[in-house]
């Protein structure tokens, strides 16, 4: 027997086998411990290893278990033998050190000379504190504790319990577990002495470290929720769990051993595997371990169970293998879920496989233009088309197509819906069934030859009824009005089970409303008026709700009157249907905005003064049935006060309320103050609740509005003012129709500049302006002691704040030009276009010139600018109805240095040359104005040309078709208005 102390389990098995010698089976001790058969075994094989129990088989594969009986030895051994080998034993076992009544090392046995790396000539005689610090402690672990008990005993010579000590590993010993003790010595040779004892326990801790891990290994073995089992290099199981027993389908019945080869196992194909091929023969062969291994293994019963196995080697204490761990994973159910989804997987393949072989549909993609931009092979045939000349042209041009067509064409692109579309196409004697699915870039059109279902639609007419019901609720009712058919649709539609409803009236979800309505066109449909019928009704379910629902019903062919009925739920239909209400409503009103703003547009172009383009559209949006009035002031900027222009639907509204422009003054907080420093739209959707608009409550209670909106009139860098419209609706201006009404102020702040700068063209009065900047080239940073030229004769937009300016440079100047381009941040680049008696004709590209573009945006021109001998000369003309100050000040604030030497009116020659420039000029557009003005001085019309049309289409930032239509444009207005002028 083992020294291992017995665990509970253990005692409890080794109880029943309280007379030695009697054997018993594995059943029987298992009924007595009310445990399985596998456990049992287990606990019986443990008490074997351990020397308790005895084993044998008994016929084929049973087992018997019985205590040895003990035996006695009564022969009295020799005393001095017994004596000698106990002290054998003691000084083997046992570190002994003696200590004289000095305590110095008297004597030391080759116990501790090997437990502490000692000899005896160099610790006999040393004092015990030496011995214990130098040579013993410093090997223990916790030196310190073992220091203070070793040494305690100096002081009394008292005797010591006994306590544990570890020798840590080194060269001249081993690790070890040491019991250490020591005892007075009270007579002989060293009384008065002491005895130091080291009992070696090394031994007893190691069996403790294994048995705690043999039994970590069977609470594994009893808790793992797979099966665990050690084989023998035959394959016999020699140890297992009971999971192994539920896997492996073992019973009662079965013997208590048996071999893996006892069952069969079987591969993912059902093939037998023999036993040389299963995975603990194959860790037999190899040594390397097996890993998922899956098979199905047939149990007792004849079931197969599938499983996930796992084989390794388990080594004996020299390193050799000679047996096998192996364990099972029951995967049954995975499998059993893989095949089912395999096979769901399959029945989808072949399904859609189905589906993709009925599929004859042709397909085309057309463009926001409704040209074609892709075509199928099966489209192509069908329609008869070459894709390569079809691609690219206009769905009407190529193909025939009726106007109901077109018209699903263009409500499926506009409305963002898909249309369905049945037509007949003329040109092949076909009916085409068309599906029009809206996209980003235009709609895809999918569509087959219905041809022949369009002339078998009679025949099949019974058949298409289920069919196309099919996934809404179906019902058929007898002659009495009694349900004798449901499907589960229908149940779900009305929350009752199948058998509550057939033999059941129709009653029991309609009302009578209902069913009198339906009995009506049952009438129609027997007496031939037609043959399917439609009926919109609230079912009611067996939860007491009543859901809106569609019914579509006939009646079956043959003998008696039964109905064949489909319901479907259009609860989301029309919640649709009020939401397209609604949402056509507000296009109503986005469409009536947008036909004004248009009107507007159209209008201020007509008008040849800034007061006509304000009274317009002040008019046209007072006149909007939506608007109650609308209003367009201005701003003073030496005052910042903001005064009344125009009004229309209203009368003084604009004196009455107080404003103001600053921002520190409550009534210059509000729309029209943030507008202005802002120059951007503002919106109060509420006045009577909108916080910043406490001001002026009362007055729109008294004027009757709710809410508006103050846009700011703006063209360039130029605020003319701000336009208000009001509304008597809260929330009016959001959303789309903020978007619409937002333009206003750029399309009216672009015809007041259109107006001022023909104004200032056409004028025979014109405010001058005459500037001059002394040293000007000095201010910034350049030499203006340099002599020359330089002249700007004129300077044409070409959109998006760039300018072209033609002028010319004398040759001393060329320098400064080109010094001026590199120091001048609006001067982006200079072009030497001619040269004629020493002077340079140039083109300067400018990007948002300061003075040029405010002089522009106010309705003027640079009549005259050069830079000679250092300073800047500066002319400029406005409209005589422009308020000069402002032009003074921006022009002032972009030249800091620069003085106004004169402001004059100025009466402009009105001879016939001057009156023919200025009617040509009032038949031009500003665009074709800036083109012809660009190929003159560009020199397009020299020859050879100085300048093609492709690069002063590139300084307009267009296309060159487009620049050539609108000189072509330009050039035949300017002959015209020649040729009309001249006498007949």
């Amino acid at each position: 027997m083992t020294g291992e102390a017995l665990t509970d389990a253990l005692r409890e098995t080794l109880v029943l086998f309280e007379e030695p010698g009697v054997p018993q089976t594995t059943p029987e001790v298992a009924a007595h411990l009310d445990l399985g058969r596998r456990s049992t075994y287990n606990r019986l094989d443990r008490l074997v290893k351990h020397g308790w129990l005895e084993t044998k088989k008994v016929g084929a594969s049973a087992r018997v278990w019985w205590q040895p009986p003990t035996t006695a030895d009564t022969t009295a051994p020799d005393e001095s033998t017994a004596i000698a080998s106990l002290v054998d034993d003691a000084l083997v076992d046992v570190g002994i050190v003696v200590f004289d009544e000095n305590f110095d090392v008297a004597w030391l046995n080759t116990a501790i000379e090997r437990y502490f790396g000692l000899t005896h000539e160099r610790v006999v005689g040393t004092d015990k504190r030496t011995l214990v610090e130098e040579h013993i402690a410093p090997l223990v672990d916790d030196l310190d504790a073992f220091m203070e008990t070793v040494l305690a005993t100096d002081d009394d010579n008292a005797f010591t319990e006994r306590f544990e000590c570890h020798v840590t590993p080194d060269s001249g010993h081993e690790e070890r577990w040491l019991n250490y003790c020591s005892k007075p010595i009270e007579s002989g040779a060293y009384a008065g002495g002491q005895v130091d004892l080291y009992y070696d326990i090394t031994s007893q801790k190691h069996e403790q470290q294994l048995r705690r891990e043999r039994e970590l290994v069977q609470q594994i073995f009893d808790t793992a929720p797979i099966g665990i089992g050690v084989l023998s290099p035959t394959g016999d199981i020699v140890r297992a769990n009971e999971r192994t027993d539920s896997l492996l389908g073992v019973t009662d019945d079965d013997p208590d051993e048996y071999a893996a080869a006892e069952r069969t196992v079987y591969d993912a194909d059902g093939n037998p595997v023999p036993p040389d091929e299963q995975p603990y023969k194959q860790v037999l062969d190899t040594g390397a371990p097996v890993f998922d291994w899956q098979c199905q293994i047939e149990q007792s019963n004849g079931e197969r169970r599938w499983l996930s196995v796992n084989a390794a080697p388990l080594g004996d204490a020299e390193g050799d293998s000679d047996r096998i761990v192996v364990t099972g994973k029951d995967i049954t159910q995975l499998k059993e879920q893989a095949y089912r989804l395999e096979r769901q997987r399959d029945d989808l393949e072949s399904e859609l496989d189905a589906v993709f072989e009925r599929i004859s549909d042709g397909f085309y993609g057309l463009d926001s233009d409704l040209r074609f931009n892709y075509i199928n092979d099966h489209a192509a045939e069908l329609l008869d088309l070459s894709k390569p000349d079809a691609i690219g042209s206009y769905v009407g041009t190529t193909l025939d197509v009726t106007d109901s067509f077109k018209q699903s064409l263009v409500e499926a692109a506009e409305k963002g819906r898909s249309v369905v579309h049945e037509d007949y196409y003329e040109p092949f004697d076909a009916w085409f069934e068309t599906a029009i699915y809206p996209s980003e870039s235009g709609v895809s059109v999918y569509f087959r030859n219905v041809t022949e279902r369009k002339q078998h639609e009679c025949e099949l007419q019974q058949y298409e009824t289920i069919i196309e019901t099919i996934d809404d609720g179906v019902y058929v009712l007898d002659a009495e009005g009694r349900f004798v058919l449901v499907n589960d649709a229908y149940c779900e539609l009305t929350s009752y089970d199948r058998k509550a409803l057939l033999g059941s009236s129709a009653a029991m979800v309609v009302d009578e409303q209902t069913q009198a309505a339906a009995g009506r066109l049952e009438d129609e449909l027997v007496a031939g008026v037609c043959e399917c019928a439609s009926l919109e009704a609230d079912v009611q379910t067996a939860d007491g709700e009543t859901i809106p629902a569609e019914a579509t019903f006939a009646m079956l062919p043959g003998d008696g009157r039964r109905r064949v009925g489909v319901v479907r739920d259009i609860t989301e239909r029309k919640e649709r249907e009020r939401e397209l209400e609604h949402q056509h409503e507000q296009l109503t009103a986005l469409n009536t905005l947008n036909d004004v703003v248009r009107d507007i547009t159209d209008g201020v172009i007509d008008q040849s003064t800034r007061e006509e383009i304000e009274a317009t559209v002040c008019a046209r949006l007072a006149d909007v049935a939506s608007y109650k009035f609308a209003w367009i002031a201005e701003i003073d900027p030496h005052t910042q006060s903001i005064t009344s222009r125009v009004e229309a639907g209203v009368d003084g509204y604009l004196e009455e309320i107080p404003l103001s422009v600053d921002s520190d003054d409550p009534t210059g907080r509000g729309p029209a103050g943030r507008a202005i420093r802002t120059q951007e739209i503002q919106v109060v959707q509420n006045a009577l609740t909108d916080s910043s608009f406490e001001p002026w409550r009362e007055y729109a209670k008294a004027y009757g509005y709710r809410s508006l909106v103050v846009i700011p009139i703006v063209y360039g860098d130029t605020l003319y003012g701000v336009l208000g419209v009001y509304a008597d609706r809260p929330k009016t201006f959001c959303g789309e129709e903020r978007n619409v009404i937002a333009p206003l102020g750029e399309i009216i702040g672009h015809a007041i500049a259109a107006v001022e700068r023909k104004q200032a063209l056409m004028s025979d009065e014109v405010t001058q302006l005459e500037f001059t900047a002394p040293n000007f080239l000095d201010t910034i940073g350049l030499d203006s002691d340099v002599g020359g030229t330089i002249t700007f004769d004129r300077a044409v937009p070409t959109g998006g704040g760039a300018f072209l300016e033609y002028g010319s440079v004398t040759e001393d100047a060329i320098d400064t030009l080109d010094a001026l381009v590199d120091q001048l941040s609006h001067f982006e680049a200079v072009t030497i276009v001619d040269w004629e008696d020493g002077m340079a004709q140039f083109e300067l590209e400018l990007s948002e010139p300061p003075v040029v573009a405010a002089v522009a945006a106010h309705g003027g021109y640079l009549q005259q600018a050069r830079i000679e001998d250092g300073d800047f000369h500066l002319r400029i003309h406005l409209p005589a109805t422009i308020a000069a100050r402002r032009v003074i000040d921006e022009t002032k604030d972009a030249y800091p240095t620069i003085n106004l030497m004169r402001r004059q009116q100025v009466t402009r020659n009105d001879d016939t040359l001057t009156r023919l420039q200025r009617a040509i000029i009032e038949d031009l557009t500003d665009r074709q104005r800036a083109t012809l003005e660009v190929a003159v001085y560009s020199g397009f019309f020299e020859w050879p040309r100085k300048a093609t049309g492709e690069e002063l289409a590139d300084s307009f930032g267009i296309a060159a078709p487009t620049f050539s239509q609108h000189l072509r444009k330009a050039q035949k207005e300017v002959f015209e208005s020649l040729f009309s002028s001249l006498p007949a």
